[in-house]
């Protein structure tokens, strides 16, 4: 598949992302390249704090999940996770964990394959198409699973992916994310494209800000 440079910047104004809560600043930590220069204690314990207000907010909205829990539950096909960057690596690492617990109906994949574990491979993350041609590439079946996990919520492969299985399986794919449904539909078309799709169960888990601005990474990926 071809990419685009005159495809992307025609579509520009779509990798905007700065006002969204996972690029935000955190109050807390505001400062902090400061702070690691002249107290590194200080500043450490202030990125201990960020990653436990977010777990105490993931706490709160772990109620959302479980439509989610009970669908893996009875589900008799195969799991597809996707995921791209931190997220893909961290869904490579759960089908991995799922194989040493004897589960073997777990398939991950992400954005760049198994090159990008090693070093990130920014261009295919922003195409809908790759996302929709990796998954197609596994031959799904309708009684299959698909769940898509992305930071953010605005990751064109895995959206690209999640849109593609409500084609490919009889179950609604889900979506995770961590910002709210509103800003995400304010800022990109593609999220809208999916948050308004009732055939995608979407799962807004929004824990805040991360403890370095932009770094989803960090408590998101968590999360």
């Amino acid at each position: 598949m071809k990419l685009s440079l005159e495809k992307f910047l025609k579509h520009k104004n779509e990798f905007k992302l700065g006002g969204l809560t996972t690029e935000s600043f955190h109050q807390d930590t505001v400062g902090l390249k400061k702070t690691c220069q002249t107290h590194l204690t200080v500043a450490i314990e202030k990125l201990r704090l960020v990653d436990i207000k977010a777990q105490k907010k993931y706490i709160e909205l772990n109620k959302r999940l479980e439509e989610l829990k009970k669908q893996i539950k009875k589900n008799k096909g195969t799991i597809y996770l996707v995921g791209c960057g931190a997220t893909g690596r961290l869904v490579l690492h759960l089908e991995k964990v799922s194989k040493l617990e004897g589960k073997n109906n777990v398939i991950s994949f992400m954005a760049g394959g198994d090159a990008a574990v090693i070093k990130s491979i920014e261009a295919v993350e922003d195409y809908e198409d790759l996302g929709e041609k990796h998954l197609k590439e596994f031959s799904v079946k309708k009684e299959d699973l698909v769940i898509g996990v992305t930071e953010g919520g605005e990751t064109s492969f895995v959206i690209g992916a999640v849109k593609a299985a409500t084609k490919l399986t009889d179950s609604s794919p889900f979506i995770l994310y961590c910002n709210d449904n509103e800003e995400l539909a304010n800022t990109c078309s593609r999220s809208k494209s999916f948050i308004q799709n009732e055939r995608i169960k979407n799962i807004s888990l929004n824990i805040g800000p991360m403890a370095l601005a932009g770094s989803t990474r960090m408590q998101a990926s968590t999360i």
